[in-house]
């Protein structure tokens, strides 16, 4: 996930720094309009695209991944809207911190493939939109405003051609987690070989309070997970972006229950009524720390948070 991020990060900084160069080149024959456009366009598309993918990244921290978002797309949008005026330089930056704080919700909600394709679309438009405005930048003062066909198709061409590019052929290897090469190679081996020791950890739930908040558990072994309620209302417990392989299903769960699921995520969830018990046996694939919490809403917030250490 990082190594993607990294790669939409640069290719979005060179967009940035060709668009900004060109205007400060041409500056005396773009108009004040075409400025602000410039500078609001790129700082939306360039807030949003981060915004999504952070979202997906600091899963269950949406104030870090909005507040770096929102930096991220106010600096292009100011970056763009340099060359020009003030106003375009402020419409560039309200521009950036809406399309990263919008980018970021986004992308809390969405699972990781919809934010690996929503981000290469978007990407592929913010290509798109900065051959456009550099097309604008370029014009000789006095020409003709009206759009043609052939005014067009190379942008759209290139927007075309980028899309297909992303979506039919995927290099970049994202994995939820950031061991990326330990979660490959585990994968690996776990389909040659079962593991050979079991363990069992216990974390009750009480007073809106897990007991251990920090768990820690080997890597390479089969984990019992007792989750003992001892409250007069229900718990769950969700790890988050642990690659894993269930072994046995949840047991004593409510039907109702706050079960949140997403198969492209590899979260693991386990819910237990009020004084009772709920078991979920799974096998640990990759080593990290990992955050877990309850998802009933308010728990959370009330501190019912902790982290399991698979070493």
């Amino acid at each position: 996930m990082i190594a993607f991020i990294t790669t939409i990060s640069i290719i979005l900084a060179i967009i940035v720094i060709s668009v900004s160069i060109v205007a400060f080149i041409q500056r005396k024959n773009i108009s004040s309009m075409t400025g602000m456009m410039a500078a609001m366009g790129t700082g939306m598309t360039v807030g949003l695209t981060i915004g999504i993918l952070l979202g997906v990244f600091f899963q269950g921290d949406l104030l870090t991944s909005t507040m770096i978002s929102m930096a991220v797309g106010l600096l292009a949008g100011i970056v763009v809207g340099l060359p020009f005026h003030m106003l375009a330089v402020l419409d560039g930056l309200l521009a950036g911190l809406m399309g990263g704080m919008m980018g970021a919700m986004l992308g809390i909600m969405i699972s990781i493939d919809d934010a690996l394709l929503l981000s290469k679309i978007l990407l592929s438009i913010s290509i798109c939109i900065s051959i456009l405005f550099i097309q604008l930048f370029t014009e000789k003062k006095g020409g003709s405003d009206r759009v043609t066909l052939k005014w067009l198709i190379r942008p759209f061409a290139t927007f075309l051609f980028l899309f297909l590019i992303f979506i039919t052929l995927d290099k970049i290897n994202v994995s939820p987690n950031q061991n990326e090469a330990n979660h490959s190679q585990h994968q690996e081996h776990n389909s040659e070989k079962k593991p050979t020791t079991m363990e069992t950890l216990e974390i009750v739930a009480t007073g809106f309070n897990y007991s251990p908040s920090k768990a820690h558990v080997k890597y390479d072994t089969t984990v019992q997970l007792k989750l003992v309620n001892k409250d007069l209302i229900e718990h769950d417990i969700e790890i988050v972006n642990i690659p894993h392989k269930k072994e046995t299903e949840d047991t004593n769960q409510s039907v109702s229950g706050h079960h949140h699921e997403n198969e492209s995520i590899p979260s693991i969830h386990i819910h237990a009524k009020a004084n009772s018990t709920a078991e979920l046996t799974f096998t640990v694939l990759s080593t990290g720390v990992y955050e877990f919490y309850c998802t009933i809403p308010g728990h959370k917030e009330a501190g019912m948070t902790g982290t399991l250490e698979v070493h």
